[in-house]
């Protein structure tokens, strides 16, 4: 019995793990937003999570809400170079006040779409990030911006 849950388990993982090969070929064209949204502001806001919680975002108040981080231009103008050292990340988008990265996890190679928004009328940190496949992502998108939020305040 133990002997065919192991087998059933490295197939499982087999197969998860050849998905993620293969979305990771033809994830470009594919995104975590909702039908309907664009990266970026959606009259005024960052895009919704769609219903899985392999998301996290600061402008809709649902089960996937984090609190905007406070923070200043100058703490803006320096955030981008520490982005660049997450690992699997890379940034796809720069504007004046808005980044946009896609961030692949490090087992399977799933990728993650990240953005930040410097709100300077409110002095904000605004962010989203969400999965593109799969149902949960074992906390990994909130972990992400915890990151981000915690080298901020250093």
């Amino acid at each position: 019995m133990l002997k065919f849950i192991l087998i059933a388990l490295l197939i499982l993982l087999l197969a998860l793990f050849m998905a993620g090969k293969i979305y990771s070929v033809s994830g470009r064209n594919i995104t975590s937003l909702p039908e309907g949204f664009s990266f970026g502001l959606n009259q005024g806001k960052l895009a919704p999570c769609k219903d899985s919680p392999n998301c996290i975002c600061t402008d809709e108040k649902d089960s996937h809400y984090m609190e905007p981080f406070p923070i200043t231009y100058r703490s803006w103008k320096e955030l981008p170079s520490f982005l660049k050292t997450l690992k699997g990340c890379s940034m796809v988008e720069t504007r004046t006040n808005y980044i946009r990265m896609e961030c692949r996890t490090s087992v399977f190679g799933f990728i993650d779409d990240v953005e930040i928004y410097f709100d300077t009328e409110n002095g904000l940190l605004r962010y989203r990030s969400g999965a593109r496949l799969g149902y949960s992502d074992f906390g990994v998108n909130r972990k992400r911006i915890e990151k981000i939020m915690k080298q901020m305040k250093e």
